[in-house]
């Protein structure tokens, strides 16, 4: 199990803080925009935000499509997620993130 500090709305400020310039998990790019994007599921008009540790390391350009994109279904933007959170997952473990209780 992966253990997470407890925050009470889902905040990892670490998490957050990690994704600035990072290279984007799903193309490689490696630019200034890169934000820590939420799994866009279960929110209904952007309300309802999901925990960081449910998110993913996204440029600009990969970020607009996941969220705002009308090119991908609903499938398609579940499967993009669930393509690179292995990856995304991998890269906190190395950079020391997140660790096993």
């Amino acid at each position: 199990m992966t253990a997470f500090p407890k925050m009470a709305n889902g905040s990892y400020p670490k998490l957050r803080k990690a994704a600035n310039g990072e290279s984007c998990i799903a193309c490689g790019r490696q630019t200034e925009t890169t934000v820590l994007a939420h799994r866009n599921e279960g929110k209904a008009g952007g309300k309802k935000l999901m925990p960081d540790y449910l998110a993913l390391d996204l440029c600009c350009v990969c970020h607009a499509e996941y969220d705002q994109g009308h090119t991908w279904t609903r499938e398609e933007k579940r499967a993009f997620f669930n393509e690179h959170y292995p990856k995304q997952v991998q890269r906190w473990f190395a950079k020391g993130l997140v660790k096993v209780a």
